[in-house]
């Protein structure tokens, strides 16, 4: 879990000014860039799961894993990220 700050308002914020979406996107993105920046600190990799089309593109151009579980791929991410 993370805690709501300052700073992760502050990035809802810089998110929205440069995206244009909806507030409860900015909500979603600004804590799973928390959780990519923690886990680049400890080497691993962290997954979002939406099929919210913008933030699958926008967490994909984050450089995020992303698993849309609408796009008939999804098992197969899953299993290439367990086997790998």
């Amino acid at each position: 879990m993370l805690s709501v700050d300052n700073l992760m308002v502050n990035e809802a914020g810089e998110f929205l000014e440069k995206s244009a979406r909806r507030t409860l996107d900015a909500n979603h993105f600004a804590p799973a860039l928390r959780l990519k920046t923690l886990a680049g600190r400890t080497n691993e990799s962290r997954v979002v799961v939406t099929s919210d089309l913008e933030l699958v593109n926008a967490w994909d151009e984050e450089g995020l894993v992303v698993i849309n579980p609408t796009n008939g791929v999804a098992l197969e991410q899953i299993r290439n990220l367990l086997s790998g």
